[in-house]
């Protein structure tokens, strides 16, 4: 599972890729990423499960009516319970107009959802790429400013009490069985 995880980060890479957005499913039990940054953006979205995402200023934990998106160069880990999620990754050149610095969390709108489910049919490590997926990927990308402007305050403080940072890295790393 991890190294079919950093087989799939690394070939997320501008340097490594041959195309210019693609998706990257993941499905299994819970996991946490090491820290990490891409050269893609990347939206993610849990269509089943938890899905949290920590930046080194805070934390986000989503249920599947929100999705995350990370900007390119962001350093972050992802906290998945038992889930299946789905990102997108988008070469910068894609998001031009985007001034969606960091971590951020929006509204999963319907369409968001389901192009999102659509667009698992082009993983970022094909070969390369065709008209369908580039002009699909576009069209996601210039949606992106309209759903970005949807984004709410719901993040998770970090704490530097050790108590309190202990109950939170629990109780994150345990998003589908953690109890008050």
């Amino acid at each position: 599972r991890t190294r079919r995880y950093r087989r799939a980060r690394r070939s997320r890479d501008a340097s490594r890729s041959r195309v210019r957005a693609g998706t990257f499913v993941y499905e299994g039990p819970a996991f946490s990423t090491d820290w990490h940054a891409h050269d893609f953006h990347q939206l993610e979205y849990a269509t089943r499960g938890a899905l949290g995402v920590a930046s080194r200023q805070t934390h986000f934990a989503c249920p599947p009516h929100q999705a995350i998106w990370i900007s390119a160069g962001t350093e972050h880990r992802s906290l998945l319970g038992l889930a299946r999620t789905v990102s997108i990754f988008f070469a910068p050149e894609l998001t031009q107009s985007l001034h969606a610095g960091g971590v951020r969390v929006l509204r999963a709108a319907p369409l968001l959802r389901e192009m999102t489910l659509y667009a698992a049919r082009w993983p970022i490590d094909r070969a390369r790429d065709d008209t369908l997926a580039e002009t699909y990927f576009a069209t996601m990308a210039a949606l992106l400013p309209e759903w970005l402007d949807s984004d709410g305050p719901w993040s998770l403080p970090v704490s530097t009490h050790p108590v309190i940072h202990a109950a939170m890295e629990y109780t994150l790393a345990h998003l589908t069985d953690a109890t008050p």
